[in-house]
């Protein structure tokens, strides 16, 4: 099929999918009876690779270097059964780019994180290239350390005066015109949040400030619109600790503080790893948040409260000189060792004063961070794991439905005519355009056994009806079924 940029994922319920159906069809209790056997087959194929990959969630567990390989591409595997896609690094660069309600800015600790597994596995298994739609075929950086999945689209949209991240915006454009003049560095918080990627459409603070100029809408509603990913899935392994270094001996020969001889200590083995992998499960998250969502984030303050930091130390700094000044001058009253009392009072408090308003900073970002996390974090570990399978195993099976109802119902056709009519189907019914995967779906029904290519022509035909299908017991041929 032609490849589109609309979604492939199916946000409808079976239940509701196989009813709309039978009321397409007289032979609806066959049809549905159908539904339930597909459903058993779909299931035990997928059960089998979970199985595996909760295997390689288990941190007390060794892994080797093929371990991680097969774990990884069990991962990829049932990530785009469920029509889930690698991140991109051109996506990537955008959504960073962004900013929407994760307004922090922030940094990610790339040292605290792995970078040989994930790079290890896209040499070995893709020939050190990056299995993703994207315009640059080659690992981007962050995909050696992080594997972004992510799956659907949609947009927010928000209407208000956004007063605050206006004065952050002035003073970020104040401070990197400052910057360039003194010619120190380039401005890091003024970047282009408009992206680069064609298919990216938002409409940033940013965006509208320069259009309409920054002080114009200062005091005037705006509306931002931002786009959002439906559902990210980030994996990762945390860099593994340094090996302990082992006792020291002292000078007779004896370990130091020691008894006993020591045990020898366990060879090295390169190729085997306990690294505990780290997998989790975001919903309905902005482009411009997906910093958010990352681990390992190092937090920094916003330019209205550096400044508003800095402004407290300036005005700390003449508190104490003025302190100063009255004791030089003799304004102060009193002896030497009380006014040295007095000047160490005041530098105590306006330190104090200090130390207080950014500790307090710290904590309310952690805490809006934790809110942000809360909203939009469903699942960490195993129980992503169990939410993906189910969704795979939901999306699988209505796929295969969808294609072979259609063709069970107007009889052979080619994979486009099959097509053409799913998607008419989808938005007739649900009003949803969606760009539906009949090859794969089509695939799938071949190996099943439920349908057959003509010899002669593109076309393909029904080899089993609802009625032979539903005559036949699944379990008997479960371990010859093949679902590529």
């Amino acid at each position: 099929m032609a490849s589109d940029n609309r979604n492939t994922f199916l946000p409808i319920s079976v239940d509701d999918l196989v009813s709309e159906m039978c009321t397409l069809t007289k032979a609806a209790d066959d049809f549905r009876e159908m539904s339930r056997s597909l459903q058993i087959v779909v299931g035990v194929y997928y059960d089998a690779m979970t199985g595996r990959i909760r295997k390689g969630l288990e941190k007390s567990t060794k892994h080797t270097t093929e371990d991680d390989n097969k774990f990884l591409r069990d991962i990829i595997q049932l990530m785009q059964a469920g029509q889930y896609e690698l991140l991109g690094g051109d996506k990537y660069e955008d959504a960073m780019n962004g900013r929407y309600s994760f307004k922090f800015p922030c940094d990610i600790t790339w040292d605290k994180l792995d970078g040989d597994i994930l790079k290890t596995f896209y040499q070995d298994e893709f020939n050190n290239t990056y299995p993703a739609k994207t315009t640059e075929p080659s690992v981007p950086h962050f995909a050696e350390r992080l594997m972004v999945l992510t799956r659907g689209s949609g947009e927010v949209v928000e209407t208000g005066l956004f007063i605050d991240d206006k004065i952050n915006l002035i003073l970020e454009v104040v401070w990197a015109k400052i910057l360039r003049t003194l010619r120190i560095t380039s401005p890091s918080g003024s970047q282009d949040t408009a992206g680069h990627n064609d298919q990216i459409h938002r409409q940033s603070l940013e965006d509208v400030a320069k259009k309409e100029g920054l002080l114009n809408i200062l005091l005037k509603k705006i509306e931002i619109r931002e786009p959002t990913f439906q559902d990210v899935v980030i994996l990762h392994y945390p860099k593994q600790p340094e090996a302990p270094v082992s006792p020291k001996k002292n000078t007779k020969g004896g370990l130091k503080n020691r008894k006993d001889p020591p045990e020898p200590l366990p060879e090295a083995d390169e190729n085997v790893n306990d690294n505990g992998v780290e997998i989790e499960l975001f919903r309905d998250v902005p482009y411009g948040d997906l910093e958010g969502a990352m681990p390992f984030k190092d937090i920094s303050l916003r330019p209205l409260d550096t400044l508003t930091i800095g402004g407290m130390i300036l005005a700390a700094i003449a508190v104490i000189l003025l302190t100063l000044s009255s004791i030089y001058t003799g304004e102060a009253e009193g002896s030497g060792l009380m006014l040295l009392q007095i000047l160490v009072a005041v530098i105590g408090r306006q330190l104090s004063a200090l130390v207080t308003a950014y500790r307090n900073l710290r904590v309310l970002y952690r805490e809006q961070t934790r809110e942000w996390v809360q909203r939009h974090n469903t699942a960490t570990g195993i129980p992503v794991i169990s939410q993906l399978a189910d969704d795979v195993k939901n999306q699988e099976l209505k796929e295969l439905l969808i294609a072979y109802f259609f063709l069970w119902v107007h009889g052979p056709s080619t994979a486009e005519e099959t097509d053409t009519r799913c998607e008419a189907f989808l938005l007739r019914s649900f009003s949803m355009s969606l760009n539906f995967d009949v090859d794969d779906a089509i695939d799938k029904l071949v190996s099943l056994g439920l349908i057959a290519k003509e010899k002669k022509g593109d076309r393909y035909h029904i080899i089993k009806t609802p009625i032979q299908w539903n005559g036949m017991v699944p379990t008997k041929y479960l371990d010859e079924i093949t679902l590529r």
